[in-house]
């Protein structure tokens, strides 16, 4: 993930993009400190982070399993989904 933001940085790409993460922790969330921070550098970029502990620490995060509800990109977007293939961390919409 780190590595698609940081290319759109790099190119200055205006697209919109969201980036969602969830983990245990925030000190689980590996790239954590560089991924607000490309996120930051992206004129059209949002950010959405999900820890089952420690969010309450952590500005804009939010406490359990990642949940789509209330977030709506748009639907002809293109979408990039990573983690555990075994473990429910989130509710897709």
């Amino acid at each position: 993930m780190a590595g698609m933001l940081d290319h759109l940085a790099a190119t200055g790409s205006t697209r919109p993009t969201w980036v969602l993460h969830a983990d245990r922790t925030p000190a689980d969330h590996a790239l954590r400190t560089e991924v607000r921070r490309l996120v930051e550098q992206l004129p059209d970029a949002r950010s959405e982070f999900w820890y089952e502990q420690g969010a309450s620490g952590e500005p804009g995060s939010r406490t359990g399993l990642m949940d789509m509800d209330g977030l709506a990109p748009e639907a002809d977007r293109s979408r990039r989904r990573r983690g555990p293939p075994r473990r429910p961390f989130s509710r897709l919409w």
